[in-house]
């Protein structure tokens, strides 16, 4: 058996790669041109020669989930020679070197990684006295940590001070010290730094534009002898810089490699060519970026189509009729979007048409805990005797009644068989604790104001009313960091927006409780909704990219931040989601903080959008077969360089018959090399 057949897969750019071993390799793979095979099957391709114990091999990618896929690929092809890889996340990788070697900078071999659950616990132990948000002062801390801001004010310094410094009695490390521990045991250890950069012979990372600067020191430190590294990436596809992401370290690839190779994989496998050809279109307009062009055998397909709404509701309903219409399963759909506060009305609209779906990377609308905060409220009012209702509502906010007490109150409901509601006030006599007594006063006290409200307000006002009483707002406001508590306001604000069309508080519940049953009855074959940051890596069949509206995408934020190239590669991520059918979707107005009217997104006019329909290009192949300065072979001129490519025509220099200009489609031209 010829173990390299695996070889015969690859396509001449991907062979290439896979052949080239030694040295440092950047392989610039564009969207669907097949990269995570290239890396996997170089690692077998290495394993298969002999040219290195699969020990000496290290796989470092950004999510658990990429490298167990990448575990599995090459045990299928290799099987038990595979089993001593190193393939892991950076995280993973940090721990596996400290659990071998903390005790050298003060930590136990058993020492525990802290989740940000966690961390919250202890900054809010830490400023229970002070004016301060453990949401925003974890943030700022950790941005702090990860070397995102440079500096701390006097008193954020001292809180990040004290929580170092629980961290380490609890012998415990956040994510971002596996990291930065194991930086600092490679500085004051350079024996141990030594023995890892001899061990790697061979140093593969997948995604390297997501890369962030505390993640290439590392791996600076592990190329100090072999100097092996292969990475894979695309800076067209840059959408963390918020995590710290940096896609300057992959343009600056060949400064710190002088004598690296550069090999472009353009070849797409995914989209239909006029999907490409509007990808290419609208991600030229960066400068950041090296000169790229997708192109694929695939067919040319459906053109994309753009949907105008005047409003989100209209936006909803034409998706769900596309998509209803359609013979295709429900699964092969995927609906994108830049923030999670547009999804509301496709979630409704899906829910009227009986469609199913799955928010993939978020919770849903109904799930989320700010509106089942305020739904509690409401099925309370409905029915006091709702103890799963009473019990989340009861003490949010907090009002001291905790597990102690609220064990009483249940078995005092539980032994004269009573609900939890008509228990409160005969629990006031067996409870000890003050601030729960007072807590418990207080909620009666809250609850009789509603339920009298409930008897002459609408639904919407009653919603309204309990916000208010609650102090909900700002109750968000002191306890998350402003980012959360404004996402988590907009979303309260479109569940207010949307009680409208109830009469009575009696529909909403018999309507919500039938919403919130089909919500956790998740089915494989289900529509996915999701951000665009969640939607990277994966692909659809038929892609709908919603909120195509300046302040949206392009976020507001960003604009104002000077990041609109990576709003743009936000896009440009969506487009090539899409391997058959793309639709582009407008809302003249959106109801975000109130009913706003918006402009349309730049990004459409920069994909060909005019007058009411996306002017398509001629779809030549061209332009996705050649590029300017590629090397290429005619059957009567031989071998020539590209200098122009214009429609339908191309320049090219020969070495022995000078300039000719030719028709692409009739000229045959074998592309050799660029």
């Amino acid at each position: 058996m010829n173990i390299l057949k695996f070889l015969d897969e690859l396509n001449d750019k991907q062979r290439e790669a896979v052949l080239t071993t030694e040295g440092p390799v950047l392989v610039l793979a564009g969207a669907g041109s097949g990269k995570t095979k290239v890396l996997t099957y170089r690692v077998a391709y290495i394993l298969a020669r002999n040219l290195a114990d699969s020990e000496n091999i290290l796989a470092l990618t950004f999510t658990n989930k990429a490298a167990g896929e990448m575990k599995e690929r090459i045990r299928k092809i290799l099987g038990n020679l595979s089993k001593d890889i190193w393939i892991h996340t950076f995280h993973a990788m940090c721990l596996r070197i400290l659990k071998q070697h903390s005790e050298l900078i003060g930590y136990p071999k058993n020492f525990v990684v802290y989740d940000r659950d966690d961390q919250f616990r202890i900054i809010r132990s830490l400023i229970k006295d002070k004016d301060l948000k453990a949401g925003e002062v974890l943030d700022k801390l950790m941005d702090y940590k990860a070397k995102l801001i440079e500096n701390l004010d006097s008193g954020l310094k001292e809180i990040y001070e004290q929580y170092n410094e629980k961290l380490r009695l609890q012998k415990a490390m956040d994510f971002e010290d596996l990291m930065l521990n194991t930086l600092k045991l490679f500085n004051e250890h350079p024996e141990i730094r030594d023995f890892y950069a001899k061990k790697f012979k061979y140093i593969h990372v997948d995604e390297y534009q997501d890369t962030n600067h505390i993640q290439y020191q590392l791996l600076r430190n592990l190329l100090l002898y072999h100097n092996n590294i292969f990475a894979v990436g695309d800076e067209d596809q840059s959408i963390y810089s918020f995590r710290g992401a940096d896609f300057r370290i992959i343009l600056n690839f060949e400064k710190d490699f002088p004598n690296a190779k550069i090999i472009f994989l353009e070849q797409n496998y995914r989209s239909t060519k006029k999907i490409l050809l509007l990808a290419n279109r609208v991600i030229k307009h960066n400068v950041e970026r090296r000169d790229k062009v997708l192109w694929t055998n695939n067919p040319d397909g459906k053109d994309p189509e753009v949907l105008i709404n005047e409003d989100e509701i209209e936006e909803a309903e034409k998706i769900a009729k596309i998509i209803t219409h359609s013979k295709r399963a429900y699964s092969d759909f995927a609906i994108l979007f830049r923030i999670n506060a547009i999804s509301k009305s496709i979630e409704e609209v899906f829910n009227k048409y009986k469609i199913p779906y799955n928010v993939i990377g978020g919770e849903k609308f109904y799930e989320r805990r700010e509106i089942k905060d305020l739904i509690s409220y409401l099925r309370l009012i409905h029915n006091p005797a709702d103890n799963v209702s009473l019990e989340r509502a009861i003490n949010t906010p907090p009002r001291g009644i905790g597990e102690t007490t609220m064990e009483i109150i249940k078995k005092i409901a539980s032994e004269n068989n009573v609900s939890y509601f008509e228990a409160l006030r005969p629990s006031l006599k067996f409870i000890n604790r003050k601030s729960a007594i007072e807590g418990i006063i207080e909620f009666l006290n809250l609850f009789e104001k509603l339920r009298e409200y409930a008897k002459h307000l609408s639904v919407k006002e009653l919603a309204k009313k309990i916000i208010i009483e609650t102090k909900y707002i700002e109750y968000i406001q002191k306890n998350e960091s402003t980012k959360t508590a404004t996402e988590r306001i907009e979303n309260i604000e479109e569940f207010i927006n949307s009680l409208d069309i109830y009469e009575s508080l009696e529909e909403f519940i018999e309507d919500i409780s039938v919403r919130i049953e089909n919500e956790a009855d998740i089915k494989n074959n289900s529509v996915s909704i999701m951000t665009i940051h969640a939607a990277k890596g994966l692909e659809f069949p038929v892609v709908f990219v919603i909120g195509l509206e300046e302040d949206i995408l392009p976020h507001k934020l960003s604009i104002e931040e000077g990041n609109l190239e990576e709003e743009r590669r936000l896009f440009y991520v969506s487009i090539t989601r899409a391997k058959e059918e793309l639709y582009l979707s407008y809302s003249k107005v959106r109801f975000l903080k109130g009913r706003q009217e918006l402009e349309i997104s730049r990004f459409l006019k920069e994909a060909g959008y005019k007058d009411g329909k996306l002017i398509a290009d001629s779809y030549p192949d061209t332009l996705f077969k050649y590029r300017i300065g590629d090397i290429v072979k005619h059957h009567k001129f031989g071998i020539g360089k590209i200098l122009e490519i214009k429609d339908d025509k191309i320049k090219v220099l020969f070495n022995e018959y000078g300039v000719k200009i030719l028709i692409s489609h009739l000229a045959k031209l074998e592309r050799i090399t660029k």
